[in-house]
């Protein structure tokens, strides 16, 4: 790493490059061509295997990061930042290698035929590529009065890959001579882009009270597409994104009532950004994108120091009880739905000794 610039100069230039060097070495369980399971029967509820695959991974490689900051001081209270760097995130270890899991149920076929039935299933992949991107920003900063600053900042981001999750349709050997299922499992997106700009603006009167508040604009493309549409954007990733909080805070008292909001979104969490479907009709697989509905989220925290050594705390979190919800490829399919409700922690901190 290099630096330029003296503490008297108006500007300030950093700049170097890591290099990262990664050996990855994955075992993980996986479902043999012909399973023999753990009952004298074919199946007995239990989805045990006697003689599972294993799986062993080996990958090396290595990343050279380069990246640079800059800080131009245009003004007593104005600052410029213009930074650009090569990054990467390597996946979990979860990701890599969680075994496969098979689920099955109890059926009844049209024959009259009863046994268990293969449902889905879930795993991990030790063959994942980390995240790899470069990115650019620049922002403008703008300080006024004691404790003011108004903020703007636009990036744009290359992606080489990243990590999502598909579903995706296997069949799977059972009591009925095989069923077709979804089997749910990280995957790597090839290629994409994210660019955008963001607003933030924060202050603190004298008396205590003061707010933030910010506001993303991201759009965003990737390779990833379905039998519905082309370049889905990339996972988890909103349109639009707005947080806000506002806050007492003096005489020992702290009281903050905060706001998240996003617009929908390709799903980024465990369900996964596409769903394949056999099509019963054409006995063909159909890739549909899995969206996550707009959600947003009211939460408050009040506390309070009694004296230096002890202090409580209590917190409610989504005080109006939204729900997270996904639909499938359109807004009338419903997908998913989960509702955790209101939250409630009280807390007490406790300090000893010197």
């Amino acid at each position: 790493m290099a630096d330029l610039g003296d503490k008297g100069d108006r500007f300030h230039l950093n700049m170097g490059a890591r290099i990262v060097d990664t050996v990855q070495r994955v075992m993980a369980g996986a479902l043999p061509a012909n399973p023999i399971y753990i009952s004298d029967e074919s199946w007995d509820g239990s989805n045990a295997i006697t003689n599972p695959d294993v799986i062993k991974a080996e990958r090396h490689y290595t990343d050279v990061l380069p990246s640079m900051n800059l800080v131009l001081d245009v003004a007593p209270d104005q600052k410029v930042r213009v930074s650009a760097a090569r990054v990467m995130s390597p996946p979990s270890p979860y990701q890599l290698g969680t075994g496969a899991q098979y689920n099955f149920t109890r059926e009844t076929n049209t024959a009259g035929k009863q046994g268990f039935a293969f449902v889905g299933g879930s795993g991990g992949n030790p063959d994942l590529d980390p995240f790899r991107a470069t990115q650019v920003d620049i922002g403008y900063e703008w300080y006024f009065g004691s404790q003011g600053a108004l903020t703007f900042g636009g990036f744009y981001k290359s992606i080489d890959t990243f990590i999502q999750t598909t579903t995706t349709s296997i069949t799977v050997m059972d009591d009925f001579g095989g069923s077709t299922a979804g089997f749910t499992a990280p995957s790597n997106g090839a290629g994409g882009s994210i660019k955008g700009f963001e607003v933030g603006a924060q202050y603190a009167f004298d008396f205590g009270v003061g707010f933030n508040a910010n506001y993303t604009y991201s759009l965003s493309t990737s390779s990833t597409h379905t039998d519905f549409a082309r370049d889905l954007p990339i996972p988890g990733v909103s349109l639009h994104a707005l947080t806000a909080q506002a806050y007492y805070q003096k005489n020992g008292l702290e009281a903050r009532l905060s706001y998240s909001w996003r617009s929908s979104a390709v799903n980024g969490d465990a369900i996964g950004s596409v769903f394949s479907v056999l099509d019963a009709t054409t006995n063909k697989s159909v890739a549909y994108g899995v969206f996550s509905r707009p959600y947003g989220q009211l939460d408050a925290q009040v506390a309070y120091q009694f004296t230096p050594e002890f202090g409580i705390t209590f917190e409610a979190i989504n005080l109006t009880e939204e729900s997270q919800e996904t639909y499938l490829q359109f807004k009338n399919q419903p997908f998913s739905y989960m509702n955790s409700g209101r939250r409630f922690m009280l807390g007490g901190r406790f300090k000893f000794g010197g």
